[in-house]
């Protein structure tokens, strides 16, 4: 991995959607991903196999929570939500399951999609939200 590969990828307050249960499950996200860079800089092949399965079982149950809620708000780009979302985990799981692919390269990957996705595909639904007067709905996910 270069220097740029594992510079700290760290929650900043441009990826707030202002819907507090999603936010801190965002926040949970770069957690998740600075688990699996600091087990590469400490060279533990295992330890950073374990923190890609942790984030794909943490997206797995976050994806989920956040579908139920934007149905449950009736929201009208569920459909390519839900899309975006099944490209990731089908991403993840190659990645995952496929030997030989470093981890390093799962980890840019992911940085990528959540931080696109989180900026882009749910902001959309933040400013939606916001547009709709549903923003004051309260977001309990589900126990999965």
């Amino acid at each position: 991995m270069t220097e740029s590969d594992t510079q700290t990828y760290e929650w900043t307050d441009s990826y707030r959607l202002g819907v507090p249960g999603v936010d801190q499950e965002h926040r949970t996200f770069f957690a998740l991903l600075r688990a699996i860079e600091l087990s590469i800089e400490e060279r533990d092949g295992l330890k950073a196999h374990e923190a890609l399965q942790n984030l794909r079982l943490y997206a797995e149950n976050h994806f989920v929570h956040e579908e139920e809620f934007l149905a449950g708000l009736g929201y009208p780009d569920l459909a390519a939500h839900r899309a975006e979302h099944a490209e990731f985990m089908r991403d993840v799981r190659v990645l995952e399951a496929t030997p030989g692919i470093p981890t390093a390269l799962a980890v840019r990957m992911a940085r990528a999609w959540i931080g696109q996705h989180i900026l882009g595909t749910d902001k959309r639904y933040s400013r939606w939200m916001d547009e709709t007067g549903a923003k004051g709905k309260v977001y309990q996910p589900t126990k999965a």
